[in-house]
């Protein structure tokens, strides 16, 4: 009989102690961070997002619901939900990433430009007259039909990725150039209302692209 009441004891046990501990980790602090500036949201647009009451137990935080809310409330997916961290008892930590879409790609048939972010995670579709080329920098040489899952934009990503990695974010991207011309062999960058200054990467060694970026920013600043 003894042997039997065991485990229904440990179970009440549990349950009870989940109960108050339940109880005690109360969301009193929720801090949104940001992986860069995101104009296009502020930390009391997600927290409203997201629904977040103070005062619920930070157990029953639900991160699939989270994710759910923030695609729902950008389809662009331009804003997306990093990580949920919970700091016991009472403090939870929300990340948020920005993929400003910075890119424009022609679309395959001359339909305008799908807008896009360095890693092709954001897609918008707008007409030409509709591009502000102000803020956007222009991909020529390829065009996307309904996805960005090819080797041409792979390796695209993979150059971006090099140029982030040494310190060309997407604003100094967006700053400094107009368009990226994606050729057989090299990727050649048309520098923004500077008509002699090139700078290009072969394809063959685009993961160093910071190399190239480096010379290029060293031999614009001696000018």
């Amino acid at each position: 009989m003894k042997s039997k009441l065991i485990p229904v004891v440990i179970g009440a046990v549990i349950i009870i102690a989940i109960a108050v501990f339940g109880n005690i980790c109360r969301i009193k602090d929720v801090d949104i961070v940001f992986s860069e500036d995101t104009p296009t949201a502020t930390a009391e647009e997600i927290y409203s997002v997201l629904g977040i009451e103070t005062g619920t137990s930070i157990l029953s935080v639900n991160e699939t619901d989270f994710r759910t809310r923030i695609q729902n409330a950008y389809p662009d997916r331009t804003v997306e939900l990093v990580d949920v961290v919970r700091s016991f008892p009472d403090k939870m930590t929300i990340y948020i990433d920005y993929n400003p879409a910075v890119l424009a790609v022609r679309l395959s048939g001359n339909n305008g430009y799908v807008l896009t972010d360095t890693e092709f995670q954001s897609t918008v579709r707008v007409a030409e007259t509709g591009l502000d080329k102000n803020k956007t920098i222009v991909v020529k040489g390829i065009a996307v039909t309904n996805t960005f899952n090819s080797d041409a934009f792979r390796e695209l990503y993979e150059l971006l990725s090099a140029l982030k990695s040494a310190g060309a974010d997407y604003e100094k991207l967006v700053a400094m150039f107009s368009e990226i011309n994606v050729g057989t062999d090299r990727y050649s960058f048309t520098a923004r209302g500077v008509s002699d200054m090139t700078f290009s990467v072969p394809k063959s060694d685009r993961v160093n692209a910071g190399k190239y970026f480096s010379e290029y920013v060293n031999a614009f600043v001696s000018r």
